[in-house]
């Protein structure tokens, strides 16, 4: 497995990367997991509409890009705080090693889960594609299947900026719209684990390998 760590905090580049990488490849090509952190953004799922996900006004006032992926899921405010993530893998070579019935998040996300808790990040399956960390949310992951390969691709909180939070996003349609942001998002600042980003890249580096 090939690891791709850009400097580039463009979020439209980082992307287009990733989607470029999805269309080229072919079985037999080794699987790459690429890692970027970018500049303060808003992305969309692919099937996201803006008036349920946004607050698009306050999005536009900031002046802070509002972008929209190819996979599923919801919708996601990125900053310096949140790590990305990138599993991109040959088709054929994906359904060699997943179990019959599992369905595509929950076989990488509990890969993810698997590969950081040696290093004391226990982490727990929640919703449809979420991660928990005691409780709370501190990352999301989504995934995009086409005829020649895969994208699996998610978030890791190391803070978060409840008030960006509160600004750009409202309470998600699929969320019981009592639990606001502050109490649904956590991050590994906020449970008092003190993580570097090149430590927690080495250790799913590292995991996912095996």
């Amino acid at each position: 497995m090939r690891v791709m760590s850009p400097s580039c905090e463009d979020p439209q580049e980082n992307l287009a990367r990733e989607e470029s990488l999805l269309r080229e490849v072919q079985d037999g090509d080794e699987a790459t997991l690429g890692f970027y952190v970018n500049r303060p953004c808003i992305v969309m799922g692919r099937n996201n509409r803006e008036e349920e996900w946004v607050h698009g006004d306050a999005v536009r006032d900031a002046k802070i890009p509002l972008l929209r992926r190819v996979s599923g899921g919801g919708t996601v405010y990125h900053d310096a705080e949140t790590l990305n993530y990138g599993i991109v893998t040959g088709r054929r070579r994906y359904e060699e090693l997943k179990p019959a019935g599992m369905h595509i998040v929950d076989y990488f996300r509990k890969a993810v889960a698997e590969a950081l808790a040696p290093a004391g990040i226990v982490l727990e399956p929640a919703g449809k594609s979420d991660l928990n960390l005691n409780g709370r949310k501190v990352g999301g992951c989504a995934a995009a299947m086409r005829s020649n390969g895969i994208l699996f691709h998610g978030t890791l909180l190391f803070a978060v900026d409840y008030d960006a939070y509160e600004r750009f996003l409202p309470i998600p349609p699929n969320r019981d719209a009592s639990l606001a942001h502050r109490e649904f998002v956590t991050s590994f600042a906020q449970e008092g684990m003190k993580l570097s980003m090149e430590d927690v890249k080495r250790e799913l580096g590292e995991g996912l390998r095996e």
